[in-house]
């Protein structure tokens, strides 16, 4: 029962984000950064963060932080003129579909698709022996467990 209505809430945000996302344009200037869905400010995203805000060249840019709860980050992690939003909320599937660059170091949910004019960096590390993404080699018709995705939604 539980799957089923897990299953029903994850299509309808689908549906919703599939139409509400052709609604925004997406702003050059605008980084998304998310780390361990929501749980902190940190790690390679944070990293990348720090650089941009750092350098003059990203001046005009705004950088927007999903996160589960507010208090998971220090003063010293974020600048006051970066936005901090809810992951998962209204105002989180707003940056997703107008930002032009996104930062994550997790998987996403299936829904959560790109505009051809988006920019998804992907910054997972480890071993450099794991198959990722593309690099994965299965038969056409496998579904991965996690995700539901086929392997042509996976390499998308």
């Amino acid at each position: 029962m539980f799957h089923m209505l897990r299953n029903s809430i994850n299509r309808f945000i689908e549906i919703f984000y599939r139409i509400f996302y052709h609604f925004i344009q997406v702003d050059e200037n605008t980084v998304l950064f998310l780390s361990f869905h929501g749980r902190n400010c940190a790690d390679n995203p944070k990293a990348i963060y720090e650089c941009m805000r750092n350098n003059n060249q990203f001046k005009n840019y705004k950088f927007v932080w999903a996160l589960r709860h507010q208090q998971n980050i220090l003063d010293s992690d974020i600048e006051k003129k970066t936005k901090v939003i809810k992951y998962l909320s209204l105002s989180f599937f707003y940056y997703l579909a107008k930002s032009k660059y996104w930062v994550f170091n997790c998987k996403t949910y299936p829904f959560m698709r790109k505009k051809e004019n988006q920019i998804y960096l992907q910054t997972w590390h480890g071993t450099p022996l794991k198959r990722l993404g593309h690099d994965i080699n299965v038969s056409s018709n496998t579904k991965f467990y996690r995700s539901g995705l086929s392997v042509e939604e996976m390499k998308s």
